[in-house]
């Protein structure tokens, strides 16, 4: 994982749409994991049925790593925000708690895990 791969699909949404997060194999999506955290960017769990991009067997690691972890429910109508059980449903899987997910925590603690 080079250099652009950080900016173009970890520092972004949607990663699975051109590095297959969700179907890479274990040393890419390790890798992966892995430059976020060096570079301190958060990899997020997309809702979206059709895209559920961030595969749930990575989370723990990705925790474990520091990497700080939001759901987004990529709604493009007041309907889609009901995506949001789905990414719950991938965190859960994942074994993240509320305490995980970056924008499930209190106004205060977010934008302290942001300063870090």
């Amino acid at each position: 994982v080079g250099e652009r791969d950080h900016h173009a699909h970890l520092g972004r949404a949607h990663p699975a749409r051109s590095r297959g997060f969700s179907q890479c194999g274990d040393r890419a999506c390790t890798a992966g994991v892995g430059v976020a955290a060096d570079a301190r960017t958060a990899i997020e769990i997309n809702a979206n049925p059709a895209r559920l991009d961030l595969d749930w067997r990575f989370l723990a690691y990705a925790q474990k790593k520091g990497v700080q972890i939001p759901i987004n429910t990529d709604a493009h109508s007041v309907e889609e925000l009901e995506n949001m059980r789905y990414g719950l449903g991938i965190a859960r899987k994942g074994g993240l708690t509320p305490a995980d997910v970056l924008n499930a925590l209190s106004a205060e603690d977010f934008l302290t895990a942001l300063r870090k």
